[in-house]
């Protein structure tokens, strides 16, 4: 009896362990990601102002996102007096930054924004392996993609629509640093009319609001 009571107790501490990347969700098992209405999926090109807040200093330009026929992206940065910032080509996920602007040519700044636009438009993330759950009070679902470092990229998910409402990094479910959220004009587009990328960990806050798109 005794064995029986301490089998229990030590099946209930490992279940105690199991932490989720979200509340009021059951785990699934492992699924590979399939997003079915991935943000920019029908976007040739698109235009947009953008407003950027890091601590006390503002900053505000466009961005202009070009879809190429291999699904590769070319993204420039432009400030509001016309002058390049950066220009930045994202192939399957990997980014490459060219033509950048002296002030901004820094290892730290430079890999905040590769990882930040190349996770902005999904590429390189279909298909992956990844933890999925569903929502008990919603119809969202979350793929949970483990990361490395004990990092996990998580995708939020309408399940009727398939379409990408929210991205974000964490180590778990309080320790997030880095999320996109997607705004649409509900005219079917997939170019999303908004969005905000906001990191916890710097004070980062970048806001886009669509002027154009083809």
């Amino acid at each position: 009896m005794n064995r029986f009571l301490i089998c229990i107790l030590i099946i209930s501490m490992l279940s105690s362990c199991v932490t989720l990347p979200c509340t009021d969700c059951s785990p699934e098992g492992a699924s590979a990601l399939e997003i079915g209405k991935a943000p920019f999926s029908d976007t040739a090109s698109a235009l947009y102002r953008v407003s950027i807040k890091l601590y006390s200093m503002y900053f505000s330009g466009l961005l202009a996102v070009k879809k190429e026929e291999n699904g590769s992206f070319r993204m420039s940065l432009i400030s509001e007096t016309g002058f390049k910032l950066f220009d930045m080509e994202v192939i399957n996920g990997v980014a490459e930054m060219k033509n950048v602007f002296a002030e901004l040519d820094r290892p730290e700044v430079i890999e905040t924004f590769k990882e930040d636009f190349s996770t902005l438009v999904i590429s390189g993330v279909s298909g992956r392996i990844c933890n999925r759950y569903t929502y008990k009070a919603s119809d969202d679902i979350l793929f949970a993609c483990p990361e490395k470092n004990e990092i996990s990229s998580n995708f939020l998910i309408d399940r009727k629509s398939g379409i990408l409402k929210r991205v974000w990094k964490a180590e778990d479910i309080d320790e997030q640093y880095f999320e996109i959220n997607y705004g649409y004009k509900g005219d079917g587009s997939m170019t999303p009319a908004f969005i905000t990328i906001i990191h916890s960990n710097v004070k980062l806050r970048m806001e886009f609001s669509v002027l154009e798109n083809k």
